[in-house]
């Protein structure tokens, strides 16, 4: 009979110790993303937005482990920034904001976390 008790106590205080452990490590989510991203282009696209043209632009994160992300802009000044980094493989700061709800992808879904970008500016 201690045994069963004993057992369920130790399982009891296994169970509360492994979901403290979870809530508090705090789990990254690209929804709580918006500010400053940095990394190297990997190539840029000419992209429809409704009825303007922008650009989306998929980057390689400087962060460990890097991850690949989709920015998407409809200022042509920040698309020629995205393109003259990519021809001289330079490193681009962005502002963004993570989007919840992107617009369509040409291929369907996006496969990848998106971002609308505010700024972009090639680090030297």
């Amino acid at each position: 009979m201690s045994h069963i008790i004993f057992l369920k106590f130790g399982l009891t205080l296994s169970l509360l110790t492994l979901i403290a452990l979870a809530l508090n490590h705090p789990v990254d989510s690209y929804a709580q993303l918006s500010g400053i991203l940095s990394g190297h282009v990997a190539i840029v696209e000419n992209y429809q937005f409704q009825s303007t043209m922008g650009c989306s632009v998929g980057l390689q994160l400087t962060d460990s482990p890097p991850s690949m992300v989709v920015f998407l802009s409809s200022d042509i000044n920040i698309c020629n920034t995205f393109l003259t980094a990519f021809q001289n493989n330079n490193l681009v700061v962005s502002e963004v904001s993570f989007l919840l709800s992107p617009p369509p992808s040409p291929n369907g879904n996006w496969n990848v976390p998106v971002f609308a970008v505010f700024s972009a500016a090639i680090s030297e």
